[in-house]
């Protein structure tokens, strides 16, 4: 007898957002049709308005990602990206989630008067790997939650199927990105690019030059500074859920994700529609995987692609 296939669950057509960091990216990506929502994680506050302003005028649904610290006296910044009213901000760390919400969540009128609180998606980085956290944060106003990076492509799954539908309707997959593999206080740039010793003196080098680490394997794993001058660096190869696509529709994830680090703006329309016909079943995982194979860094250098955290790894006999 032949096993019955597991039931599909009952789900909308999947939405496919973007996550872009240059004002080349999201130039590429308004030229583009199939995307759902734009998120902007700006270097820097300057720029970030036009592009802001740029993606609402085309009618785009707007996001705007906070940075994932913010210090005493850094209020300012999270006001600012409230004034922007965006559709969304993408929170990443518990103190601005509960910030927000002891002012009182989204919607709230701040104190000028004017300006609200938007919708609040949580990123991963509030490391929601269980059902007890998932839930916690949804019901703590969470719109839209993408999972922590610590559970693998079987783990996510069997979450979500936990979750009841209306909440499970509320998670969100990056089907494409560079996992940040380190994050710090130290600047590269300041230390390497210039005499200073911070952004009163340094000249801000991080604005001029793209910054990549060679590892011995010849992987270029960029370095990125924040607007706190905090550097992360990113993982060379990408990580891609597309072999997995299949199996996330069925667990009734709708919501997906596709994250640029260093791309050139002539790469992103080839990115976007091969996730745009994965999802919708008309690109295998092996065509998808070849294609993104081939996409190249900001030194024109083949960046890879693999499974990553997502792969489901049995643990060696001890």
């Amino acid at each position: 007898a032949i096993a019955a296939r597991p039931a599909r669950a009952t789900v909308a057509a999947p939405t496919l957002g973007l996550l872009c960091r240059t004002r080349m990216q999201v130039e590429a990506a308004l030229s583009i049709e199939g995307i759902h929502e734009l998120v902007l994680d700006f270097l820097e506050v300057h720029g970030l308005k036009d592009a802001c302003l740029q993606v609402q005028a085309a009618g785009r649904r707007l996001v705007v990602a906070a940075p994932r610290i913010f210090k005493p006296g850094e209020e300012r910044l999270w006001r600012y990206y409230c004034r922007l009213e965006p559709d969304a901000l993408l929170v990443r760390s518990a103190g601005l989630l509960w910030s927000l919400q002891r002012l009182g969540g989204s919607g709230t009128l701040l104190d000028d008067g004017k300006t609200r609180i938007p919708p609040l998606h949580g990123d991963f980085s509030l490391n929601s790997a269980n059902l007890i956290s998932a839930r916690y944060l949804l019901k703590a106003g969470i719109k839209r939650l993408t999972l922590s990076h610590d559970l693998n492509a079987a783990q996510i799954e069997a979450l979500v199927r936990s979750l009841p539908a209306e909440e499970r309707d509320c998670i969100e997959i990056i089907a494409h990105h560079h996992m940040p593999i380190f994050h710090t206080e130290y600047c590269v740039f300041a230390r390497f690019l210039s005499d200073g010793n911070n952004y009163r003196d340094c000249g801000r080098p991080c604005e001029h030059h793209i910054v990549h680490l060679r590892d011995p394997g010849g992987g270029d794993h960029l370095v990125q500074a924040d607007i706190g001058c905090r550097n992360t660096v990113f993982n060379a190869a990408a990580q891609s859920a597309g072999p997995l696509l299949g199996n996330f529709l069925n667990a009734g994830i709708r919501h997906y994700r596709v994250e640029l680090v260093d791309e050139p703006g002539h790469e992103v329309a080839g990115i976007v529609d091969s996730y745009r016909l994965a999802l919708a079943g008309q690109l295998s995982p092996q065509t998808l995987r070849q294609r993104l194979g081939k996409v190249s860094d900001a030194n024109d250098r083949p960046q890879g692609v693999g499974l990553g955290s997502l792969a489901v790894r049995v643990e060696p006999h001890r």
